[in-house]
């Protein structure tokens, strides 16, 4: 795709495929979880990769299973009938703030009530708050279900009931840190870049949208939010249900539940234990689900290979191969400037081959925002000679040695 994220030291929940990050796929888990994600069509996520043709690496901590050899096949969807078509646009009109006229009630005239029946008439009202409260009390415990998935899935928040008063207050309060036009600013680097080969770059329109400080492990949420920024900028399919805004954490969070209701990847909320209110990592599923049920046009894939730990060389092939389809003007230029959506990888967005043929993703990392050197150069890079472009490419770069270090992979496309 079009923009990159900093390819800085992983933190503690920035990158997709580790365990201690955003939502790593597990052997068990994930195909199962894609297995009922409904959809296909157009790339609704941020991943752009590079392929090394360097022998593989062996990564720390990689999982090593028996089982099939590369697994690149998109996952199978499980038989159930389609959810109502119009079920997400209510949602989005009750998050936004449309609201339906109603006619008032009509007055009932009033009965004077006898001595008495005053006494029978208070026991009833105590009766139904009493099973008022009750009912409450089991819809509350049934939202609070212990997640299915632990710690190394969720985040160190997964038995969290509910997050912080003050985080809430500072999600309410400042929203997200975004950065228009940096894409244009990595064309003009690649192109004076003397080890870039080619370069696909997604559709420029994409923002680079990052966390707040303190904010912690709302990376999944930041990725939905920069694969929102292309809906809304290119005007593509499901622009209206945004308007010219994204939508909050808090809101996300809400859409997510809405399309469990709906029955796309409903497991999801076993799994995780609902996710509503509180910092529980969301990975790819969730995404899926979210853009399903909006009826935005994406579909989901595995990468595995745990035997031979090759899962990283298959999905920077079928990034490439996405980058590549691609036909517009400018398609055998150095930097290839595509009106693509970018690929969701928790945060890949783009790809470049250097000359000696190793292959990188560019990625837009949600932990990390843009430095002070690439926001000087926007809006102001056409005619300018940058030096050291090389170096202020490294952020946003992802190789051989950071890919190598998973045997699994989810993207959104």
């Amino acid at each position: 795709m079009a923009s990159s994220f900093p390819s800085r030291p992983p933190d503690t929940d920035g990158m997709q495929g580790s365990a201690e990050t955003c939502r790593a796929p597990a052997p068990d888990r994930a195909p199962d979880r894609l297995r009922e994600l409904p959809g296909n069509g157009d790339s609704t996520a941020a991943a752009a990769g590079q392929r090394s043709e360097a022998p593989p690496a062996s990564a720390a901590g990689t999982r090593r299973r028996a089982g099939p050899a590369t697994d690149a096949s998109p996952p199978s969807r499980a038989g159930r009938s389609r959810p109502h078509e119009h079920g997400g646009l209510r949602a989005l009109r009750a998050l936004f703030g449309a609201y339906v006229m109603t006619s008032p009630p009509e007055p009932q005239p009033r009965r004077r009530t006898p001595r008495g029946e005053k006494g029978h008439a208070a026991a009833q009202v105590r009766n139904q708050a009493q099973v008022r409260n009750q009912a409450q009390d089991g819809a509350a415990s049934a939202e609070q279900t212990p997640p299915g998935l632990g710690t190394s899935h969720l985040g160190k928040f997964a038995h969290e009931k509910e997050m912080p008063s003050w985080l809430v207050k500072v999600l309410d309060k400042n929203g997200q840190v975004c950065t228009g036009d940096v894409l244009p600013v990595l064309a003009q680097l690649l192109k004076q870049c003397p080890s870039t080969k080619y370069a696909y770059l997604c559709h420029p329109c994409v923002q680079h949208i990052s966390k707040l400080r303190r904010e912690g492990a709302f990376c999944g949420y930041r990725n939905i939010q920069m694969l929102i920024s292309y809906v809304i900028g290119a005007r593509a399919p499901g622009s209206r249900c945004f308007g010219h805004s994204f939508p909050t954490v808090f809101q996300i969070q809400d859409l997510i539940e809405h399309a469990w209701d709906m029955g796309y990847n409903s497991h999801g909320r076993i799994e995780t234990g609902g996710v509503k209110g509180t910092r529980r990592f969301i990975g790819t599923p969730e995404a899926h689900a979210l853009f399903g049920s909006l009826e935005i046009p994406c579909s989901a894939q595995a990468f595995r290979d745990a035997e031979r730990g090759l899962a990283w060389k298959t999905l920077l092939q079928a990034v490439e191969r996405y980058f590549e389809g691609w036909q517009g003007n400018g398609s055998s230029a150095k930097v290839r400037l595509t009106a693509l959506p970018p690929i969701y990888l928790q945060h890949h967005v783009g790809m470049e081959r250097q000359q000696d043929d190793q292959v990188h993703l560019l990625v837009f990392d949600p932990s990390r925002g843009d430095s002070n050197s690439i926001k000087r150069l926007i809006g102001k890079v056409d005619n300018w000679d940058i030096p050291k472009a090389g170096k202020l490419l490294e952020p946003y770069r992802r190789g051989t040695e950071y890919l190598s270090k998973h045997d699994e992979f989810e993207i959104l496309r």
